[in-house]
């Protein structure tokens, strides 16, 4: 799935495009929209208890519907509250953005094992797609500086039914603290193993050979794949 960077920077390019503009009026809180389907990274809740949708799922939009369907009253409450709707436009634009990665990327070229020699090399590269758009939103977003900027002190008076507001409040400065995080390769190490294979030592084998040369191997997947492959699937999600 895209990174935090990545929800960040495809959020703000989906609010200029559909002109509702939630980055100036109450950008801290449409950012911390944007990324906290993944607040689990602390919670250790299972993904659909935030996502409202399974790995499984091949339409755009389920979740958002699902979301709307169990928590009708939320929404509700978001249509007299500024701070509400803001939050909300930035959770089910991450929403959608995993649904795209899902339906446009993963699924036709890297999970159906016919541009790679293994299911394991194939997911590694995935990861490493990840990775490097990850990469390209850290220059978008000045290294995380916007980020950090307005996420500091965010007023965040709307609750949410099934996000405790301590929690919240854990995430947000969770989310401070990672903005100083530099981007680095070796990320590649931890995120190849989040995969149904357990071939641990072949799994390994693939990193090293990737970090090896990284950009020769990057020009190799990008070989694979259609042209401007990261802008449409950008364009996809700011449409949706």
């Amino acid at each position: 799935m895209p990174s935090l960077t990545t929800h960040f920077d495809v959020a703000i390019e989906s609010d200029s495009e559909d002109d509702s503009f939630f980055i100036n009026v109450n950008p801290g809180v449409f950012l911390l929209g944007s990324v906290t389907p993944d607040i689990r990274i602390i919670s250790n809740w299972k993904r659909d208890h935030t996502h409202f949708s399974s790995l499984d799922d091949r339409h755009i939009g389920q979740g958002a519907k699902n979301m709307k369907t169990q928590y009708p009253d939320l929404f509700k409450r978001a249509e007299s509250s500024e701070t509400g709707k803001a939050f909300l436009a930035g959770y089910i634009n991450h929403l959608v953005a995993d649904e795209t990665w899902i339906n446009v990327i993963y699924s036709p070229y890297f999970g159906n094992n016919s541009l790679f020699d293994t299911p394991e090399e194939a997911n590694l590269y995935d990861r490493v797609l990840q990775l490097e758009l990850d990469r390209l939103s850290r220059l978008n977003l000045s290294n995380m500086e916007f980020v950090k900027e307005n996420i500091t002190d965010i007023t965040m008076d709307f609750s949410i039914d099934f996000l405790p507001e301590s929690l919240v409040v854990k995430w947000t400065d969770w989310l401070l603290e990672s903005t100083s995080w530099e981007f680095s390769w070796q990320r590649i190490r931890r995120l190849a193993h989040r995969q149904k294979s357990k071939n641990v030592e072949l799994i390994d084998r693939l990193v090293e050979s990737f970090l090896d040369d990284v950009p020769k191997n990057l020009s190799k997947l990008y070989d694979k794949l259609p042209d401007n492959i990261i802008n449409r699937y950008v364009a996809i999600v700011t449409k949706n």
